[in-house]
């Protein structure tokens, strides 16, 4: 076996390593992992191993996020009402806003009913365009006030009206914090809240339609506002 000068091994490592990785650096791991002295006079060259980009480990998924309700998604929540309100007497109610224009005839009294049943539900109501928003506000904090009706623990009563209450187009309604009563529409709410003051007793179902069209026979409403 020819006994090989060191400094010959240690060029021709270098050699090799840079036509393998394009750099001698590379040389300077095979002459430790062969226990080769590094030659007198020479010095190894400062290793930067090559580097790759650490990839941080995806956290792992701890279920499905929950969905965020936006202000925009329609909510399932209905009003509570007070022990006493029947169902009659929002049929009541839904009869005299329809008459007035105010509601549409499509609108199944079943849907009216459902919203004032505190059980979630996709009901939908169909607003007149013509009837301004406003209105719709005032009759709701008719209720509200007068404690007929009630929100579910927090949820704004507004936020449930405009998710179930639509547009002849589909739309919801929305910005029913806007516009303003007329005397005329202010009329027909406080008809509203007799309505659902009344006992349940048959006469006074009998006799409160005829009542509401005595007072407003004569009256002919152009779009409120």
């Amino acid at each position: 076996m020819n006994n090989s000068n060191p400094q010959d091994i240690y060029n021709s490592i270098l050699r090799y390593a840079g036509e393998l990785n394009g750099t001698p650096q590379a040389g300077q791991f095979l002459l430790i992992g062969c226990l080769l002295p590094v030659p007198q006079g020479e010095t190894l060259p400062v290793s930067v191993a090559p580097t790759t980009t650490a990839h941080s480990p995806k956290p792992k998924s701890k279920g499905k996020a929950k969905a965020t309700v936006t202000d925009k998604e329609p909510l399932l929540e209905t009003f509570t009402r007070k022990k006493g309100l029947t169902d009659q007497h929002f049929a009541l109610l839904l009869g005299t806003l329809q008459q007035e224009g105010w509601i549409s005839q499509d609108t199944q009294p079943d849907d009216f009913i459902l919203l004032f049943s505190g059980r979630p539900s996709d009901c939908r109501i169909t607003w007149n365009p013509a009837v301004g928003k406003g209105i719709l506000r005032d009759l709701f904090k008719m209720m509200i006030d007068g404690r007929f009706i009630a929100p579910p623990d927090g949820y704004q009563y507004l936020r449930i009206v405009e998710s179930h209450f639509i547009y002849p187009n589909g739309q919801h309604l929305h910005g029913l914090k806007g516009g303003y009563t007329s005397r005329k529409a202010a009329s027909v709410i406080d008809s509203c809240r007799k309505i659902l003051l009344l006992t349940p007793r048959a006469k006074d179902y009998r006799g409160i339609q005829s009542e509401i069209d005595d007072e407003f026979s004569d009256i002919r409403y152009s779009p409120y506002d």
